[in-house]
């Protein structure tokens, strides 16, 4: 997968939605929007509300919810920021809009009303500049790019453009072993080996626990550091491998997440290898 970074500004005027389509704008709270990521198979960590109340906190954090009839069609969470004195502002969704139903195929209508509600909202009658990063697959880049440009919206070349695989895990565990590299499943078995015992939970001291091959993890690969403390203050769920005496690996994962997507995966320099 390879998310389509793009932006739009108040450059043109409001483009009504089609007719039987209709959007409501901040109208729902934790509960119903939860209720309604669970309906999308492209729900996932950045569009879940804990994450972005702690964040950008609630003053800044805005949802769109796309309807035809009373049927939730499309969703949006969006991060608002701002330089008040300056009147300049931007909204920014990460891996949004939710258009792709758990059950059934995605409709390209869908995608264009929600793109569409979202540029009425936030780059025409709020004035902001809109940045856009939807969650796609490098074949669909094409087809909704156009959209997208239909829309309003440009790509933006300068701007990183992230790769995420993404697995299909529902055959047997046997036949997904198979189809690993042989390198890759020597060292599974070795890590089988190990007597390593998973933990999960949402404890805080799961998250207490991750700090040091965290550290270990970003100095031996020069990452950029990473804002766990966001992820600690959310209460996502983690798991903890340990191959005794140490810990062996950490990963935190969101609830909302269906189609397996997962927010990160840290090793340590003694599981390296093994996990």
């Amino acid at each position: 997968m390879q998310p389509f970074p793009c932006r739009s500004s108040k450059r043109h005027p409001a483009t009504p939605l089609a007719d039987g389509f209709s959007a409501e704008v901040d109208t729902v709270d934790k509960a119903q929007w939860e209720e309604i990521c669970r309906d999308f198979l492209d729900a996932n960590i950045y569009q879940t509300w804990p994450y972005a109340i702690v964040r950008s906190g609630r003053a800044n954090v805005s949802h769109i919810v796309l309807k035809e009839g009373v049927r939730v069609l499309g969703a949006v969470q969006v991060r608002l920021a701002g330089l008040p004195y300056l009147r300049l502002g931007m909204a920014y969704i990460r891996w949004g809009p939710l258009w792709k139903p758990r059950t059934g195929e995605g409709d390209d209508e869908v995608f264009r009303q929600i793109v569409r509600a979202i540029r009425n909202e936030y780059a025409v009658r709020r004035g902001l500049v809109v940045r856009l990063l939807p969650a796609l697959c490098v074949e669909e880049n094409d087809q909704y790019g156009k959209i997208l440009e239909e829309e309003g919206y440009e790509l933006n070349r300068s701007g990183h453009q992230d790769r995420t695989i993404l697995m299909d895990v529902r055959p047997a565990l046997e036949d997904l072993e198979r189809g690993f590299h042989r390198k890759w499943r020597k060292h599974l078995n070795r890590a089988r080996k190990n007597n390593l015992e998973i933990v999960e939970g949402e404890e805080d001291g799961l998250f207490e626990a991750l700090e040091t091959i965290y550290k270990e993890m970003v100095q031996r690969k020069q990452l950029r550091l990473w804002r766990v403390h966001s992820f600690r203050r959310s209460g996502k769920p983690q798991w903890i491998c340990f191959e005794p005496p140490a810990i062996a690996a950490w990963k935190l994962t969101a609830h909302t997440s269906f189609n397996g997507r997962y927010w990160n995966t840290l090793n340590s320099v003694v599981a390296t290898g093994i996990t």
